[in-house]
């Protein structure tokens, strides 16, 4: 007979329950087991033929009172469902016991019972229970848990202990840069000992030795340098300064301090600035220069053949910026280049991109981390891009604030309307260099044509083009600069002298001088060229000069009388300063009293009625911000005007002045206008007319048009034009402080960095009345050295301020002696060429054999060739005589003679 529907359904029903992965058990409302599937025989070892028709309780008697057996029991008679949870070896005791392999405390067998009532007709009278081994899920939640844990404990280690080598860098970079002072002081005793040694030792052996020691010490001071600006750097203790500077002299300084090591290497070391960028901005120059000769450096390093370019001009400025500009700057080579995959290591410490790299040309692996870092305190970006034997291209950005109008140098404006638009032929096989020679010319108004070689020069000649100039570049292939000048002269020149020629070298000869005048080439320029070399150059060439539009000079009235029934009490500790304030005041008709110091100061304002103070910073006993606080607060003195003079140059110092009860602020050098007008605000009373002096008007009252380290019309502007009694200040100046660099030397060895900076300091501000820019640009560059703590840098500033010094006082002289006994251009120059052949002779001489006589013959002829003291190549010679560098100095004394010859012809 076929079995029925409800057979096969049955069937079928009990066939998935017996399939299925969880145990299945069905109870009735007696509690007897109806159902036992294949899974629980399997777990439990029961068979189904035995456990159905049997009770819970039959075969579990452990169950009565438990959970298991009140659920069912809710289940059967209320329909409320359960879900329980228990291990095999824990009350109450589930259906089945447990296997050997689970009796273990972390293995025991976990069973998760879901217990539902079945209802048939209504009436709630099966129970169904789920048994399913949860064992391995409880088992991995367990584990998760502890995971989880484990991982909040480390991450909370972790956090600790990154907190802790965080405090841990900050202190060792809190470390570095606090021991600066103490770290290089030593090796700075060292040099300065060692090159005052050289200096005093005859013996040709033992200065051999010192030199050494002198190379060697030095090399380390900079390893020492770069790791401690690091790490103030990393320590945030470096500050920018803000101070107006002029870009062009900046850049043109840099660049030509490599151009002697360029030349030994046979580079074209090119300069390009951009003809409408302003000449003053504001910033950080010392920072400024320190990237710069960090990539330039490093380019030149890299670079055996071809060219390195440094390159300025405007980069775009973010909206709502318009008080600031951004500037880019680029270095270019043509050296060994970099692999792609390294460029990301060139601005990580202590890391050369090569470590090859690193053995061969040595270094600390920190110059372009620090450019980096300065780079984005200076608000800009640094970035590199380079191909292996390509070379490479270095490129940064930096703000700056806006200190005057974006225009041309005023100085290389042409003002002569007969040579613009002159036609210029410029030949140089140099495609970089023809491209700023070219741009140059156009801001000067004339009209360049560029060809690459001396064959196309000819050329253009032959087929009837005329130049009157013609800028010729010596070193081409094929037709070099020499043989087409001479052709140019023999086949061209017409009577009015034209073409005149100019030669330009990177590699000056004396030899190469001799014969290009021989053929008749007007005159040799040295790369790389500056827009103003290149343009006194040219304007000497041609004969002419530029004409001066300055106003003739306006003498301050001796009857201004705008100061009368005025006393105006001065407190200043220097003796020039006083003078200089009191000549000037007294002819506006005031009354003065002067005060050496704060002390001083408080005395008279209680012995006497003043209208007025005027108040330095620096002085002994008692300083500028003492004495003000003293009168202000002591002698309880409110109304008096006190108004600052201090050559001080720190960001901020004029709010210090006014925290301190001081009224108003005049920076050092004084401006006699600013001063007047100061004054007037301050005392209700109109100043006089402002005071001006011109570039030549001093020259047609008897005095040389141009004087090296001296700026003649700032510094007769400051005394109101009295022409005698600048005279005077500058004799006193000589007397008082010739042996100013000597007692800094002393000062430098005992390591009193406190009376160093007051000498310093006080030097920056009497070179500043005085108009000699050198002077006090190198007083102030020594001067922020030291306040910083720059020790390092304290030898080298020192070198160069000893040249402004020696060239500051052989000027004064000679300014001196042309008042007395102005001397014709006839007796000039026979003096010139007796002494020059033998002088140059005796100077190559003693620079053969090592003899320290050397430097008194250089300043022999520096004595009688004032005119050419300030140029950059008798600057190198004097740098490379006082490091006692004869070998250098022999190579370099061509260009002095050059520069001789170019003089005299």
């Amino acid at each position: 007979m076929s079995p029925s529907l409800q057979d096969l359904e049955n069937t079928l029903l009990t066939a998935c329950m017996d399939e299925a992965a969880i145990g299945m058990v069905v109870l009735d409302q007696q509690k007897k087991i109806g159902l036992w599937n294949r899974w629980m025989e399997k777990a439990s070892g029961l068979q189904a033929s035995f456990v159905l028709g049997k009770s819970l309780l039959e075969l579990f008697p452990e169950l009565a009172g438990g959970r298991l057996l009140a659920a069912v029991e809710d289940a059967a008679n209320r329909g409320l469902p359960a879900i329980l949870s228990h291990k095999l070896n824990m009350a109450p005791l589930p259906l089945y016991p447990p296997s050997p392999r689970q009796v273990g405390d972390d293995q025991r067998m976990s069973q998760l019972i879901i217990v539902s009532g079945m209802a048939v007709s209504g009436l709630s009278r099966y129970v169904l229970l789920q048994v399913q081994d949860v064992t391995h899920t409880v088992f991995r939640e367990r584990q998760l848990r502890q995971q989880t844990q484990d991982l909040q404990v480390r991450a909370v280690e972790l956090r600790e202990a990154q907190q802790l080598a965080q405090r841990a860098s900050m202190a060792k970079s809190d470390f570095l840069a606090n021991m600066s002072h103490e770290i290089r002081t030593p090796l700075n005793a060292v040099l300065g000992l060692t090159n005052l040694a050289l200096q005093a030792s005859p013996d040709v052996k033992m200065k051999d030795y010192l030199e050494k020691i002198h190379t060697s010490g030095r090399y380390l001071l900079g390893l020492i340098n770069d790791i401690l600006d690091f790490s103030k750097i990393e320590a945030g203790k470096l500050e920018l300064e803000n101070t107006s500077f002029n870009l062009q002299n900046l850049m043109a300084r840099v660049v030509e301090r490599f151009a002697p090591q360029a030349a030994q290497k046979g580079l074209e070391l090119c300069l390009s600035t951009h003809p409408f960028m302003a000449e003053e901005v504001v910033g950080d120059p010392l920072r400024l220069e320190q990237v710069l000769t960090n990539l330039i450096n490093n380019a030149i390093k890299f670079t055996n053949k071809g060219e390195v370019v440094v390159s300025v001009f405007p980069a775009p400025s973010p909206a709502g910026e318009a008080s600031t500009q951004y500037l880019q700057f680029v270095v270019q080579d043509t050296g060994i280049g970099i692999a792609g995959d390294q460029i990301g290591l060139l601005f990580q410490p202590f890391t050369q991109a090569d470590s090859s790299t690193t053995r061969h040309f040595g270094g600390t692996g920190l110059g372009l981390t620090i450019s980096k870092r300065l780079v984005e305190l200076m608000g800009g970006e640094i970035h590199a891009t380079s191909q292996v034997g390509e070379g490479s291209r270095f490129s940064f950005t930096a703000r700056f604030q806006k200190s005057g109008p974006v225009k041309a140098s005023s100085k290389l404006v042409l003002n002569e309307p007969i040579l613009m638009g002159l036609p210029i032929l410029v030949v140089d096989d140099n495609l970089t260099s023809c491209q700023i020679l070219q741009e140059t010319l156009y801001a000067f108004k004339f009209i360049p044509t560029v060809v690459h070689s001396g064959a196309e020069a000819l050329s253009l000649f032959a087929r009837g083009h005329h130049f009157p100039l013609v800028i010729m570049d010596w070193r081409m292939p094929g037709v070099d600069g020499m043989m087409a000048s001479r052709l140019l002269i023999e086949k061209y020149r017409n009577p009015r002298g034209e073409p005149r020629i100019i030669l330009l070298s990177a590699y000056y000869q004396e030899k190469l001088c001799k014969d290009a005048r021989q053929i008749g080439i007007n005159q040799c320029l040295t790369k790389p060229t500056t827009a103003s070399s290149l343009w006194n150059t040219i304007l000497e060439v041609l004969g002419k000069r530029q004409v001066q539009a300055n106003p003739d000079l306006l003498q301050l009235p001796s009857d201004t009388g705008f100061l009368a029934n005025k006393h105006i009490l001065v407190v200043e500790d220097n003796l020039i300063n006083q003078q200089v304030a009191q000549e000037l005041l007294q002819k506006a008709g005031a009354t003065i009293t002067i005060a050496a110091n704060g002390r001083q100061a408080l005395s008279q304002v209680q012995a006497i009625q003043v209208d007025a103070i005027l108040m330095d910073i620096q002085m002994p006993e008692m300083d500028g911000y003492a004495a003000t606080r003293a009168i202000r607060e002591t002698l309880g003195m409110q109304d008096i005007p006190i108004i600052a003079m201090t050559a001080n140059a720190i960001a901020g110092d004029q709010e210090k002045c006014l925290a301190a009860g001081m009224n108003d602020y005049i920076p050092k050098p004084v401006d006699i206008n600013r001063l007047f007008s100061t004054l007037a605000k301050w005392l209700t009373c109109d100043p006089p007319p402002p005071v001006e002096v011109s570039e030549s008007s001093h020259a047609n009252k008897g005095w040389p048009a141009t004087l090296p380290g001296f700026h003649l019309a700032a510094g007769l502007t400051r005394v109101g034009g009295d022409q005698s009694f600048y005279l005077k200040m500058i004799r006193q100046f000589m007397q008082n402080h010739s042996q100013d660099i000597t007692t800094l030397r002393q000062l430098l060895a005992e390591q009193n960095w406190q009376e160093m900076a007051k000498l310093v300091h006080m030097l920056k501000g009497l070179a500043g009345n005085l108009a000699a820019h050198e002077l006090q640009q190198g007083a102030k560059d020594l001067e922020k050295a030291i306040l910083s703590q720059h020790f390092n840098l304290l030898p080298v500033l020192l070198d160069g301020l000893e040249s402004s010094m020696n060239l500051t006082l052989r000027s004064g002289r000679d300014l001196l002696n042309f008042q007395q006994n102005p001397p014709t251009s006839q007796a000039i120059s026979k003096v010139d060429v007796e002494e020059r052949e033998r002088l140059l002779k005796e100077l190559h001489d003693h620079l053969t054999v090592f003899n320290l006589r050397a430097n008194d013959v250089f300043q022999h002829l520096a004595t009688l060739f004032p005119h050419h003291a300030s140029t950059p190549q008798w600057l190198t010679m004097r740098d490379l005589l006082d490091k006692l560098d004869y070998p250098q100095a022999i190579t370099f004394l061509p260009h002095i003679v050059a520069s001789l010859n170019r003089s005299v012809s």
